[in-house]
């Protein structure tokens, strides 16, 4: 081009143009020395909008502290026109780089993250978002790097924005950004915090990895449904040479709650440098095909399990042993309705050990059946043809657990599942689903009785509101749920037909059964209450802190073990005496609980904090290695052997006498 003036700097070449305004090579004759000059074009410079966004880039810019930072000489306006004058870089962006070289090495990519991670941990100490982060804004520049590695600089901060101020720069609504790489809550309208730059790292480190963005889609609906519901093909899959366990990392990443997500892009970082030498998630044994269970007794009653946000609850009373488990919303029980000794059957004190990967990504919620030859999941949304872009299905999935191969697999018209229950006999299995209710699809919650051999769903029924936690009585005949109204409910098991609603004031996250089925309990913000289900009633309330949430009963079902999620713990509870007896720190975020059968243990599932053992005698704690994003546990009716959901496999787990 024509070396064109710009006030004292002389333009000599355009050597970038996005939406935000041109780069240019250009000479300050004032300093005398090359710059980078980035300048708002003449044709927005009226605008607004446009305006505020140039000068947010440069007074971010200017204020950061970082060396992935590109430093800020100078910013101001000239003749009607912002600029930012700023240190010319000598490189390509990634998103160059990939094009033209095709996909990093696993070592290279992990240290494009490291950097680009330390300039976000640079501008969220500021208390800001970036919220574009994506390969084009991420320059590469060999000549500033040393021993062969390329030194990185994150930019364009244009549309980054204080983490208080929550709305977008748009006046029409809009949602600035760019849609491969947003987060799920941006979507939605939801709050936004830091933690969707660590989505967004999350997808970049995929792009590096793979060439391709993590969700791919035909039209910007489709690809909003993606990431709202879908979760991504393994890394370690599409190419030859990724290790399995950057897998787990962008998986966690991923996740659909920003909760779940690493804390820091830094600690996403450091993961995937961990994942380097790893084959698989961190602290996982190499994959084997699990041992066959041995199938307990021929159940005499029905049992119960857990839900979740998209969580599971079985509900079901197997032989003569008692599981109470629930889920942060929901719960899981194997219950008999024969009477139980005062002692647990068994005394000889048991080990946990994780056994076998069994390579199931996506499921959030777990269930094994009252046979222990079976493993209920709920699979992650799905289009049922390419055609179908508004269509999205969830799935249960029913694994044999003797062989693998074989799975069944029951298809329902609703976008997740929150809550799965099983009879006592196998052949049923009861779900509650919903959907979004975004683009062309309607928002929908629906309760379906499935049949548990061939997956077809036998009657679909309306629901009011989202089920956060399902159960089921004792005889099978009684569905109890909480939802997101407040209320407790009982349905028929037969019709889904509504035959009592209890309102509890607040939400319940929690459900189980009691022993003898006359008691149904539920935990939540206002504690633990116990409803008859004789009168349908409320007849007692423990008060607990700290927002309780999932919970278990003890096999004598006199003590109730209740997650804690304000504070990260886990207490017990004496039913009788309406107390807390004890409580136990584990790992953040908890959010599913199992209890055994012989009473000596509590496994608690923490998102962030991995499995949590808990001797029940002594209350003293040990760590299950499964990694840190564990979002379910269930247990097999004996309580030999169960399962923990990551969020990038399912982990079975052996319980051993020591």
């Amino acid at each position: 081009m024509q070396a064109e003036w710009f006030g004292p700097y002389r333009l000599e070449e355009l050597i970038g143009r996005g939406g935000m305004g041109e780069v240019f090579r250009a000479t300050d004759t004032a300093r005398k020395r090359v710059v980078a000059l980035k300048r708002l074009p003449a044709s927005l410079a009226a605008d607004p909008s446009y305006q505020r966004r140039f000068r947010s880039e440069s007074e971010i810019a200017a204020q950061l502290r970082s060396a992935h930072v590109i430093p800020i000489h100078d910013y101001g306006e000239i003749d009607g026109q912002l600029y930012i004058d700023m240190r010319l870089v000598n490189g390509e962006d990634v998103a160059d780089r990939l094009s033209r070289t095709g996909p990093l090495t696993a070592p290279a990519a992990v240290d494009v993250i490291r950097q680009t991670a330390s300039a976000l941990d640079a501008a969220h100490a500021m208390n800001l978002i970036h919220r574009d982060v994506k390969p084009s804004n991420i320059l590469l520049s060999p000549e500033d790097g040393r021993d062969g590695h390329d030194f990185v600089y994150l930019v364009d901060f244009g549309i980054a924005r204080a983490a208080d101020r929550v709305g977008e720069l748009t006046g029409t609504g809009g949602v600035m950004g760019t849609p491969d790489y947003m987060a799920p809550e941006r979507f939605e309208g939801r709050p936004i915090s830091h933690a969707v730059d660590v989505y967004a790292l999350a997808c970049v480190l995929h792009k590096l990895l793979t060439g391709g963005a993590p969700f791919r889609a035909e039209s910007l609906a489709a690809l909003m449904y993606a990431h709202l519901t879908a979760t991504p093909q393994r890394a370690s899959l599409m190419r030859p040479g990724v290790p399995a366990g950057l897998d787990w990392v962008i998986a966690r990443g991923l996740a659909k709650d920003p909760r779940e997500r690493f804390a820091t892009a830094g600690d996403l970082a450091a993961a995937a440098h961990a994942a380097l030498g790893s084959t698989g998630a961190p602290t996982l044994p190499p994959s084997s095909a699990p041992t066959p269970p041995t199938p307990p007794p021929s159940p005499t009653g029905p049992r119960v399990r857990r839900s979740r946000r998209s969580r599971v609850v079985i509900g079901a009373v197997v032989a003569s042993v008692v599981l109470v488990g629930a889920g942060a919303m929901g719960v899981q029980m194997l219950q008999s309705d024969k009477s139980l000794p005062a002692e647990p059957a068994s005394s000889a004190p048991k080990t946990v050990r994780v056994s076998a990967n069994m390579s199931v990504s996506g499921a959030r919620t777990l269930v094994v059946d009252p046979t222990g030859t079976k493993l209920l999941l709920s699979a992650p949304a799905h289009r049922p043809s390419a055609a179908s872009t508004f269509d999205l299905r969830a799935n249960v999935e029913i694994h044999d657990l003797a062989d693998p191969s074989k799975v069944t697999t029951a298809s329902l018209s609703d976008e997740r599942v929150d809550a799965l229950a099983e009879t006592s006999d196998g052949s049923t299995i009861v779900a509650a689903s919903s959907s979004y209710g975004f683009q062309q699809r309607k928002a929908a919650n629906t309760l379906s009785l499935i049949d548990a051999t061939s997956g077809r769903v036998r009657l679909s029924v309306p629901l009011p509101s989202v089920v956060i936690a399902l159960a089921l009585s004792p005889d099978g005949g009684r569905i109890y749920l909480t939802d997101r109204s407040s209320s407790f409910q009982v349905r028929d098991r037969t019709t889904g037909a509504l035959v009592a609603s209890v309102p509890l004031g607040a939400e319940a996250e929690g459900i189980t059964v009691g022993k003898d089925g006359r008691r149904v309990f539920v935990a939540g913000s206002t504690g633990l209450k116990t409803i008859d289900t004789a009168s349908n009633t409320v007849v007692g309330t423990v008060g607990i802190r700290n927002n309780a949430s999932s919970l278990a009963l003890s096999p004598d079902g006199k003590a109730a073990v209740v997650i804690t999620s304000g504070n990260d713990s886990v207490v017990g509870i004496d039913l009788a005496a309406g107390q807390v007896k004890w409580a136990v720190a584990v790992g953040k975020r908890p959010d599913s609980l199992v209890v055994t059968p012989d009473g000596q243990q509590a496994l608690v599932a923490s998102n962030a904090g991995g499995v949590t053992v808990i001797d029940l005698a002594t209350q003293k704690v040990s760590n299950l290695p499964v990694g840190d994003s564990a979002q379910d546990i269930a247990l097999s009716p004996d309580g030999n052997f169960g399962f923990v959901a990551t969020l990038s496999d399912v982990v079975r787990f052996d319980r051993e006498p020591v």
